[in-house]
């Protein structure tokens, strides 16, 4: 199995690139694609890197299309699109690689850096419960998927780390690119499991997610936010008439 990987960069320091670099297993990864979205000149050579410079903030769905286009071009069998704030634990990559083989719908926990299980979208959220989110920062961690000794099976999954099969990018595209930022991976993510069957989450396998939270502490990043969350729940509502027209 022939497994990629890609991360965004956009302004991130060189210590960051390298220190999420360092945690990759290349027997497991055959390609790192990093995307570059900065405006500074930044390059590592790596003959298992493959560097894509694109000079302005293309967002972030739009920077991993590219990674896919380039991985799947190269007959690639599953991408991951990742985050650079991730931390995995030592053997993860061949803990993954072998899920994988088991069953391709294998994902790993999300947790915090406190060892607590990330709060993410498992479900396609309502309206009510995403603006009880933004705005009262309501959590809704139920089900289980938080709790971790349990096998998940879930709709929705996080964009930290998210995997795309050559099968669905050849017939389905990837990310939206109506979304800039925020609402592409649940969008993508719905859009998998639709066409392959729910994520499934393993006891064991698990990740640690540096999460900013920056729509919180941001009032142009937040607008970003409510906007793609009004393009989400719109697309939603016309995809729902077209079913029954």
């Amino acid at each position: 199995m022939k497994i990629s990987i890609s991360i965004v960069r956009y302004n991130h320091s060189k210590k960051d690139i390298l220190n999420y670099i360092n945690q990759l297993d290349f027997n497991v990864i055959s390609m790192l694609y990093i995307i570059d979205n900065s405006e500074d000149d930044f390059f590592i050579d790596n003959q298992n890197i493959i560097f894509v410079k694109t000079g302005h903030n293309l967002g972030y769905g739009r920077a991993h299309n590219i990674a896919m286009d380039l991985s799947f071009s190269k007959n690639t069998d599953i991408h991951i699109n990742s985050n650079i704030d991730l931390f995995f634990n030592e053997g993860f990559w061949l803990n993954y690689r072998k899920s994988l083989v088991e069953n391709s719908r294998f994902v790993p926990r999300i947790l915090n850096e406190d060892s607590s299980v990330q709060e993410i979208h498992v479900i396609r959220p309502t309206l009510l419960e995403t603006i009880k989110r933004l705005f009262f920062k309501s959590n809704n961690s139920k089900g289980d998927y938080f709790v971790k000794n349990k096998q998940a099976n879930i709709k929705c999954f996080s964009g930290c780390f998210l995997p795309v099969e050559r099968s669905f990018y050849i017939k389905n595209g990837g990310f939206n690119t109506i979304f800039w930022m925020y609402y592409e991976d649940l969008e993508l993510s719905e859009r998998i499991s639709d066409f392959s069957g729910n994520w499934l989450v393993r006891p064991g396998l698990e990740i640690i997610h540096i999460h900013a939270q920056d729509t919180f502490k941001n009032i142009k990043l937040f607008k970003v936010h409510l906007i793609s969350g009004i393009k989400y729940y719109t697309m939603n509502f016309f995809n729902l008439i077209n079913k029954y027209i």
